[in-house]
């Protein structure tokens, strides 16, 4: 009984350390991805997304992608 007291006090850390650990996950998911697409290379893109931590009184994390869009034109050639 003492022991499941224990673990009722340590679930919302547990819930922020995971949520957490997915969010830096998918914060290396989006750039790895966004490196095979585009031609951008990936720490840069890494350090224009603002990861907002989750804590133990509100596990949310968020991501958010700042920076300006880059666009490319294309003649009727398809070079730049």
């Amino acid at each position: 009984e003492l022991k499941l007291k224990d673990m009722k006090a340590k679930a919302p850390q547990a819930l922020k350390n995971a949520v957490n650990a997915t969010a830096r996950d998918a914060k290396k998911d989006l750039a790895d991805k966004a490196k095979e697409t585009y031609a951008v290379k990936s720490p840069r893109f890494k350090k224009a997304i603002a990861q907002k931590n989750a804590t133990a009184s509100n596990p949310t994390a968020t991501l958010k992608i700042t920076g300006a869009v880059q666009r490319q034109y294309f003649n009727r050639c398809g070079q730049r």
